[in-house]
Formats: structure tokens, C-alpha cells, sequence
């Protein structure tokens, strides 16, 4: 497992939000399938309602209204400087989506459009770190990016945040951070007409949270199977937010801090 305090070094995953129509359906949901605890934020963040997921009484993601943007989980990459990675990600073909804005005293939010056409999350910590847990049950394990074009999003990724790629299957390849021992995510084909960033979730038992999400109104898309990441089965919420579940030895892992 792996806790944290202090920002995360830059070109790491650093926190998933959730975006949707109705926050506390959402909440509600994801607390019988991950058994979160939910905190509410305040005012600083705009008109709400915006959460906080806890995984063990520890910050592991957010949620709040959807408003401009599209619904579904979205992922951010820690930066040191919000307005330099968006001009190297200009530089490299991507388009910004969100200009960097403050968060009150808790960090600076920026947007960009990858080449392939895929939004990610830009995060420069000052008080609020990111996700203050990964890598067990209830947080953030792992990271697929669905790219209509993966060689371009693979590219994109290496040139702006220093990410190297190793070879998987099927046209997927693994990808690091620079200074991370070990993989964080894949970039592969999309084949399914939805592109996009697939968050996966630690749990305790891969098949007892797809039925979980299945009770609670969600579909289960993609049933448990057994993969080199571990037992992985992936989901939509009520609404329609993709994401996957993983338990075995990937929702175990070491410190990668």
C-alpha cells in the first residue's frame, strides 16, 4: 500500500474525480461497492455538492456536479507547474481544455485534450496532495488509457510527463512514470467506441463487487476474469461512469511513493 502527504512527484497519477448528474446517487453507490466513507467540501470548490471518497479514513478520490464538462471518472496527472505543462502539451499537439485556475489554498486544476482526442487532468498540489492512498482496496490501482489512437497518446505522454512504454498484448503497452519502479497503467486501442481513461479500483474480492454493483443498479460490463494485473471485472454506475475492479496482488502492492 502506498500513503501520502506531500505532492506527488510530477508525471504521476495523482487523483480520479468523479463528474455527474447526481452526486449523492453516486455517493451512494460507490459506497456499497468500494465502502467508501463520504466527506463533503465546502464552499471554496463552487456550487456543489463536490465530495471526497475515503478508503480507511483516507483521501483516495472525488466527486462532484458534472456542470460543462463530460460525466464519468476522470484522471489528473501531478505537475509542478500547471501553466508550463499545459504550454509542453500545446507544443505537442494537445489542445487545453481548461486554462490552470486555483482551488482556494488546495491546488491548481488545469485540463488538456490529447492528440488523440482524450481529456486528462492536470493537478498542482499545494494543500490537498491528491489521492492520499493507492495500491489496496478502495483506492487506485491502475489506469488504462482507450485511445483511437494509441501510438499518438503513447507519444504524447512520453514527450510532456517522461513516461516510458514497454510492450503487453494486443497492442497495449504498459506504461511508467519517470522515476516509478514499476507500471502505473496501459495504453491500448480503443474497440469499443468509447475512449477514454479507465480508472480500476482495488477491493478485497473482485466477483463480490460486481455483484455488489449489480444489486446497486449498475451493470456489470465485462465479468471477472483472471489477468496478468489480477481478478479484473469492469463497470458502469447507475449513470453510465466506466470503471473497472481489481483484486489480487496489483490492490497489494508495495509502497510506490
Amino acid at each position: 500500500m502506498s500513503t501520502r502527504n506531500s505532492p506527488w512527484p510530477a508525471g504521476t497519477p495523482s487523483w480520479v474525480d468523479l463528474a455527474c448528474t447526481d452526486v449523492e446517487a453516486s455517493a451512494a453507490f460507490y459506497r456499497s461497492v468500494l465502502g467508501w466513507e463520504v466527506a463533503r467540501l465546502g464552499p471554496e470548490f463552487g456550487e456543489g455538492p463536490f465530495l471526497q471518497f475515503l478508503a480507511g479514513g483516507r483521501v483516495a478520490a472525488g466527486a462532484g456536479p458534472a456542470g460543462r464538462g463530460p460525466t464519468g471518472w476522470h484522471l489528473f496527472v501531478a505537475t509542478d507547474d500547471a501553466a508550463a505543462t499545459c504550454a509542453a502539451a500545446a507544443a505537442a499537439g494537445a489542445r487545453v481544455l481548461l486554462p490552470p485556475r486555483p482551488v482556494g489554498d488546495h491546488g491548481t486544476l488545469a485540463a488538456v485534450l490529447d492528440p488523440a482526442g482524450v481529456p486528462l487532468g492536470l493537478w498542482q498540489a499545494d494543500r490537498h496532495p491528491g489521492a492520499r492512498v493507492v495500491d489496496e482496496p478502495g483506492a487506485l490501482v491502475w489506469c488504462d488509457l482507450r485511445s483511437p489512437d494509441p501510438a499518438a497518446s503513447r507519444g504524447f505522454c512520453a514527450e510532456v510527463f517522461g513516461w516510458s512504454s514497454g510492450e503487453l498484448a494486443d497492442g497495449w503497452g504498459a506504461v511508467t512514470p519517470a522515476g516509478a519502479g514499476r507500471p502505473a497503467g496501459g495504453i491500448g486501442p480503443d474497440r469499443h467506441g468509447r475512449p477514454g481513461w479507465l480508472v480500476h479500483f482495488g477491493v478485497a474480492d473482485c466477483d463480490a463487487a460486481a455483484a455488489a454493483a449489480r444489486a446497486a443498479g449498475g451493470t456489470v460490463l465485462s465479468p471477472p476474469r483472471d489477468t496478468p494485473l489480477g481478478r479484473v471485472a469492469e463497470l458502469a454506475d447507475p449513470a453510465g461512469a466506466l470503471l473497472a475492479v481489481v483484486s489480487g496482488e496489483r490492490s497489494r502492492q508495495p509502497d510506490r511513493s
